[in-house]
């Protein structure tokens, strides 16, 4: 996760596609309500929160996709 600084988010990006992975769209920002998820066993998806697991839904679905995509090609 990261925070909500778009220079320290473009970081992050480019620390990551210079290692040679895929980046998507979107990012998990740091939030209580995430690591309260993660505290109690569950994954961002699971949040109580309506509106964090709305922000992260559409990267979920990215990563699915991707996982799905590559799935096929092999």
């Amino acid at each position: 996760s990261v925070g909500d600084s778009a220079a320290e988010i473009e970081e992050a990006r480019s620390y990551i596609s210079h290692a040679g992975y895929k980046v998507f769209e979107g990012e998990i920002s740091e939030r209580v309500g995430y690591r309260r998820a993660s505290d109690r066993g569950y994954s961002v998806l699971e949040v109580s929160i309506k509106s964090l697991k709305e922000k992260v839904e559409p990267i979920a679905k990215n990563i699915a996709d991707q996982i799905s995509k590559l799935q096929n090609e092999g």
